[in-house]
């Protein structure tokens, strides 16, 4: 009898004491996607889209919520008061997260410090666009039209601080353009800016190369005047590089990634990262990826995080030029 007890006891005590043996699979419940926009955005559709492959492929329940709001702080500041658990994932777009910080003093420090690296599953450049009526073909072309007519021009971006923001205000001043001229406007997502754009409320814009923006240019109520990728997009082959147009210094291309808080577990990490890269490999979800302008690209952890801090280390001199401050 003594012995049955022991025994008893002993595996008792190794359920409740080993985390291992307790822990649930995971995902044993309902997964959140969170994208820092308003629905109908690139980030969006395509997070869209790997929510369904997920669902499929873990029978579980996974969800997209938009928490649009700061260029993306509110929705990663919303996260750090959940657990750590991999349940709640954020997409991000671009690597405008890691240089907020360097905005914002009331941000909790660096965004990579509060989170870790899952996975990117596309790519896309950025696209400088032109409503219809304004008399260029090129950025050069931009730039003198612009600096002839300081105050008659405005462009758009996706958000004070955004990549395209940084991006165009480099151009500006590879181009000779005074600060002055065609100030920014700045906007809530790409479908807001693309509707301004074409009604006319912007003669200007920069925002990532999707079919959103190819919609438009097919429609001819914009035009595309070059994208920042080191080549030309395959979705897009007759639109020029900023290396064809002699700007070499914007050439760069974001990604499309996932984060998670960062003490969620390792094997948890694992698991959502190669989640994310069965479905940059799998034909359908690829398919879909692409037909909304991007690029199906892996990058994994290490290399997503390398991305983000050479983007900050770019954007950091163009940051102390413009004394940029959001809140």
């Amino acid at each position: 009898m003594f012995r049955y007890k022991y025994i008893l006891l002993l595996l008792a005590g190794l359920c409740v004491g080993s985390p291992a043996l307790a822990q649930e699979p995971f995902p044993s419940k309902p997964v959140q996607l969170i994208v820092p926009f308003p629905p109908g955005g690139a980030l969006d559709i395509v997070s869209r889209r790997l929510a369904d492959k997920y669902r499929e492929d873990w029978g579980q329940p996974v969800l997209v919520i938009n928490r649009p709001g700061a260029n993306g702080v509110l929705a990663w500041q919303g996260l750090l008061n959940t657990k750590p658990d991999g349940y709640s994932v954020l997409s991000a777009g671009g690597q405008g997260l890691g240089y907020v910080h360097l905005m914002n003093p009331s941000v909790p420090g660096r965004f990579l410090d509060h989170f870790t690296e899952v996975a990117a599953f596309a790519s896309y450049p950025l696209v400088f666009l032109v409503h219809k009526d304004v008399p260029v073909t090129t950025l050069r072309e931009l730039a003198a039209h612009a600096t002839k007519n300081p105050k008659a021009l405005g462009y758009g971006t996706t958000g004070s601080g955004s990549g395209g923001h940084l991006t165009f205000e480099l151009f500006k001043s590879h181009a000779g353009v005074p600060d002055e001229a065609l100030p920014a406007v700045h906007y809530a997502g790409i479908a807001p800016e693309i509707t301004a754009l074409a009604a006319g409320q912007i003669q200007a814009a920069i925002m990532p190369l999707t079919s959103i923006a190819a919609a438009q240019v097919d429609a001819g109520t914009i035009r595309a005047l070059a994208v920042t990728a080191p080549r030309r997009s395959p979705f897009r082959k007759e639109i020029p590089t900023v290396l064809e147009q002699g700007l070499p210094g914007l050439a760069a291309k974001d990604y499309i990634s996932h984060w998670v808080l960062a003490k969620t577990p390792a094997p948890v990490v694992k698991k959502l990262a190669d989640a994310a890269r069965a479905a940059t490999e799998h034909p359908e979800t690829r398919k879909q990826i692409e037909a909304l302008y991007l690029e199906a690209e892996f990058l994994d952890g290490p290399e997503l995080r390398r991305q983000f801090e050479t983007r900050a280390a770019e954007f950091e001199p163009v940051l102390r030029r413009l004394g940029l401050k959001t809140q």
